[in-house]
């Protein structure tokens, strides 16, 4: 009887829990979607408001940690992948095989892992030139594109001293460094990505409504100008 009354306890603190994070989140993502700008820093709702600490812990624990591959067969010719998969820098150009699934003009390689639902997080270790983000599995490889929602793609963006969020008309970010490390939070089925600063866990920038179809893969992309300096995938914990 006590254990089963110590269960019950348990059971009653983490329903709680569930819908605490539920509310903080539906919250936060509803009022921003109806009246807010994409920036914490113009939010008037922003995560600040809702305690950014607590709203970070409560998705990511509700987020299934990704445990991410690059997938070589994706890589442009240019990019130097490690053995594990977990880094990727900038080289010469090799002969490659030819493959309907690799970039050829845009020096990006995709996660061999793909998600058609569900929730997840992972976490990146950037360098000085970087774009990372999602990408759906139909969207161009091949030659030139832009990098935006329409063409499939959710990204942020490094280059020099310029950080900006690759949406349909592009934002400047306003951060006053960037982030060492960037946090990824994608919800497939609720069609929205969040980037965040792991270090202040505080919301980078944020795509919602996301265009793809139902049970499409989502794949995490991966793009490097930077030669001395890996990108490196890190499994959040």
């Amino acid at each position: 009887g006590y254990l089963q009354q110590i269960y019950g306890n348990c059971q009653v603190c983490w329903m709680n829990l569930c819908r605490e994070t539920a509310t903080k989140l539906n919250e936060y993502l509803c009022c921003s979607s109806k009246s807010c700008k994409n920036t914490t820093q113009s939010c008037g709702c922003s995560l600040s408001a809702l305690k950014a600490s607590s709203v970070w812990s409560h998705s990511v624990l509700f987020f299934s940690s990704a445990n991410l591959t690059l997938n070589p067969d994706t890589a442009h010719s240019a990019l130097l992948l490690s053995n594990d998969g977990k880094r990727v820098r900038l080289g010469d150009c090799i002969t490659v095989l030819q493959s309907a699934q690799r970039f050829d003009k845009f020096e990006c390689v995709l996660a061999r892992e793909g998600f058609s639902s569900g929730r997840h997080y992972w976490e990146v270790e950037v360098n000085r030139e970087f774009t990372i983000g999602v990408t759906r599995q139909s969207a161009q490889r091949k030659g030139k594109f832009t990098f935006c929602p329409s063409e499939g793609y959710w990204c942020l963006y490094h280059f020099r001293q310029v950080f900006t969020a690759l949406d349909e008309s592009t934002q400047r970010l306003q951060v006053d460094s960037v982030p060492r490390v960037l946090g990824v939070c994608i919800d497939v089925d609720e069609k929205w990505v969040i980037f965040y600063n792991t270090e202040t866990k505080a919301q980078v920038y944020i795509f919602r409504n996301m265009a793809f179809t139902d049970g499409e893969k989502i794949y995490p992309l991966f793009n490097t100008l930077e030669k001395s300096v890996c990108l490196v995938i890190r499994t959040a914990r």
